[in-house]
């Protein structure tokens, strides 16, 4: 994997506009409005948060359980925590809770990573929408997010709070105002695990974190979907960041 684009330097603080230019490019490029979830445009892994131990290695895709999610405040944020922790929190909100986050892996890379609400498999996938923002308006017409850091997350809003916390910490200690939050507070953790994957606490007094994964071919913009059980409930949130087709690694797309 492209492990050193983790190490770019992006500020904590990088805002909102930064990407809404990524999505205002992959809006043009995708033309007029995007087709309804289920359209040509779905996403063809889906199956893979729906397959058993015995189908993944079938399809020779590994995985790996990092941990749990905690949620406090039920709005969840699928982002890229480190370019844009900014980007808003997901429209539909779930129950506070632990959440388990699995990573499926596939010719070296984190093809996608889940966070399961529930047993089940899903009936029925919509796109991953955002909060609207103060003027009403949605950021992105898409289920997804941009990366420009490498770094795919799963979190509660509330730990990207803390994680604005944790820069003004080391700011005050270090006497520093160019904190980079990959170098100065993520690197040791994530390089623990090769370099993939963090499971951060942002506060050592909170049990807030925030699930950070490497993103499948690096920077882009990755769709984000909702599996859903037949009566409407949420079972399932799925990241796919494109390294698979058809849900199957024996053979890598072209």
């Amino acid at each position: 994997m492209r492990r050193g684009l983790l190490r770019t330097t992006f500020s904590l603080f990088a805002t909102l506009s930064g990407g809404a230019r990524v999505l205002a490019q992959a809006e043009q490029q995708a033309g007029a409005e995007p087709e309804a979830s289920e359209g040509d445009d779905a996403s063809t892994n889906r199956p893979i948060a729906s397959m058993s131990d015995a189908e993944l290695s079938e399809r020779e895709i590994s995985w790996l359980d990092i941990g749990e999610v905690v949620v406090s405040s039920g709005r969840l944020r699928a982002c890229d925590p480190l370019a844009y922790p900014d980007f808003p929190p997901l429209k539909r909100v779930v129950e506070p809770g632990r959440y388990p986050v699995r990573l499926y892996v596939a010719f070296g890379r984190v093809a996608a990573a889940t966070l399961r609400i529930a047993d089940g498999r899903p009936v029925t996938w919509e796109e991953a929408l955002h909060e609207a923002g103060d003027d009403g308006k949605q950021a992105s017409p898409f289920g997804g997010y941009p990366v420009d850091a490498g770094m795919g997350a799963y979190c509660d809003a509330d730990a990207l709070e803390q994680m604005r916390r944790r820069v003004r910490d080391v700011m005050e200690k270090t006497g520093r105002k160019d904190v980079n939050y990959y170098d100065d507070v993520t690197a040791e953790e994530i390089d623990k695990n090769d370099g993939e994957w963090a499971m951060h606490r942002p506060m050592p007094d909170s049990d807030l974190n925030v699930a950070m994964f490497h993103s499948g071919w690096g920077d882009g913009f990755y769709p984000v979907d909702w599996g859903l059980a037949e009566d409407g409930r949420p079972l399932v949130l799925f990241t796919d960041f494109q390294v698979l087709e058809n849900a199957d690694g024996r053979k890598e797309p072209e």
